[in-house]
């Protein structure tokens, strides 16, 4: 099936913002357990555990989600190039 006009480029440009959407998700994931650590450890604020581990833990299903999308994508934009 032939790819539409326009359709590998543009679809190129989608994959490259999910990959920097990716990237942004994996800082926070590290931010995160640097708060946490700052947190609990450093300023003794225990109150606040669960709540950050329920934002790390939101991140990191976002996380996991943005990368299986980015493999489907990724092999959309390889049949894209080949239907070209």
């Amino acid at each position: 099936m032939k790819a539409a006009p326009g359709e590998l480029e543009k679809s190129v440009v989608v994959l490259s913002k999910l990959k920097d959407m990716e990237f942004h998700s994996r800082a926070n994931i590290e931010a995160l357990a640097e708060v946490s650590l700052t947190v609990e450890d450093e300023l003794k604020q225990k109150e606040f555990s669960e709540a950050i581990g329920a934002v790390y833990s939101a991140q990191d299903a976002f996380h996991s989600k943005i990368v299986a999308l980015i493999a489907s994508y990724e092999t959309k934009c390889d049949s894209l190039k080949q239907a070209g």
